[in-house]
């Protein structure tokens, strides 16, 4: 049994201990409408000097995300940054929301502090609720040291908008592996794409994907009552509601809109919330459309 570390155009990379093999996916995968994806356990064929090795099965996955296409990992690192590009915090929101659903824990991280410590540490005070948190600096080094120790022997996946710096920290993880960083583009301060699909790289004792970063995510479809349920830092406060299956949006004795209101709960958050329900809400209303 190996482990896929790389997919492209219908080849994986699996590695087997010290050994590696490119494999193709049997036809009965596509048969059964399952594609194999970047940290997958899989039983294989190997490749030999004739012929490509192929992937016979697919274990049973702990968790996996549909983007970035990644399965069983431990922890999701939600990268930002002060400034270049701005930190887009619903993307933040979304992306916690499907950590959360796939029970896998959670580290935010505020890269390029040196541009503006102070908003850095402000970011990263809005999600009190996330035990594991830091701001970095991928150019100077500061705080790398703690981040190292806090990933080790842990499958980590990378996530987040494009050139806020993912590749940068993947590269002070991993000096040799040379990755591409990326820039913001002048016309939209968008970041521009370096990272093309996900990679498995080895590290301490772990695994690192580095995932192509994006601008734009959306939930998967589901009833919007639900949506509340995903927000740890809500979930604290909610058996206090007057009402059962508060949503927390405006219900009148609401927990959860007392504590905005007293500033445990960041109002910016909330607000967000309220946006995603509200969405989710409408496209509920049309699956049958």
């Amino acid at each position: 049994m190996g482990r896929i570390i790389q997919g492209i155009g219908g080849y994986y990379t699996v590695v087997d201990g010290n050994e590696s093999h490119v494999c193709r996916a049997r036809g009965n995968f596509r048969a059964k409408k399952v594609t194999p994806m970047v940290g997958d356990y899989v039983k294989y064929n190997p490749s030999s000097d004739e012929s490509d090795g192929y992937i016979t099965d697919i274990v049973d996955r702990k968790n996996h995300l549909l983007r970035p296409m990644v399965a069983n990992i431990d922890m999701l690192i939600i990268v930002l940054s002060p400034e270049s590009p701005k930190p887009d915090f619903n993307l933040v929101d979304i992306l916690l929301v499907n950590a959360f659903k796939i029970n896998a824990d959670i580290c935010l991280v505020v890269n390029k502090c040196d541009l503006d410590s102070k908003y850095s540490q402000s970011i990263l005070d809005k999600y009190p609720h996330i035990l594991k948190r830091f701001a970095l600096s991928a150019k100077t080094n500061k705080g790398i040291r703690n981040f190292k120790k806090a990933i080790e022997g842990k499958t980590i996946c990378f996530a987040g908008q494009s050139a806020v710096g993912k590749s940068s920290v993947l590269n002070r993880l991993l000096p040799k592996a040379n990755l591409q960083t990326g820039e913001v583009s002048k016309k939209t301060q968008r970041g521009k794409h370096t990272t093309r699909q996900a990679n498995l790289l080895e590290y301490n004792k772990g695994y690192v994907v580095d995932s192509p970063g994006f601008s734009m995510l959306e939930l998967d479809l589901e009833d919007p009552k639900n949506i509340k349920d995903y927000y740890p830092d809500f979930v604290e406060y909610s058996h206090e509601c007057k009402f059962n299956g508060c949503l927390h949006y405006s219900e009148p004795k609401c927990a959860v809109i007392e504590a905005v209101k007293q500033g445990k709960i960041d109002a910016d958050r909330h607000n967000r919330y309220k946006k995603i329900y509200e969405q989710m809400n409408e496209r509920w209303k049309k699956r049958y459309g």
